[in-house]
């Protein structure tokens, strides 16, 4: 993939975790631009494994989109 790449975990999803390392990894090895954001109290549906709250991931992802010109 030569695109940026941006993922979004939570760290209490069950793969979001190990998922992470490999695209760490992956990003290091071949010099891509892979962006991951992972939100320590997320679960897999990106809400607040506590309180159930959603995670306001968006501004994340737009912020992401505005810094490499692409929205």
């Amino acid at each position: 993939m030569d695109l940026p790449g941006l993922w979004v975990f939570g760290a209490r999803d069950v793969p979001g975790p190990a998922s992470a390392r490999v695209l760490e990894s992956m990003s290091a090895e071949l010099g891509k631009d892979f962006t991951l954001i992972v939100y320590p109290n997320g679960n897999n549906g990106l809400r607040d494994s506590d309180s159930g709250d959603g995670i306001p991931y968006w501004k994340d992802v737009i912020a992401w989109l505005d810094a490499r010109g692409l929205r």
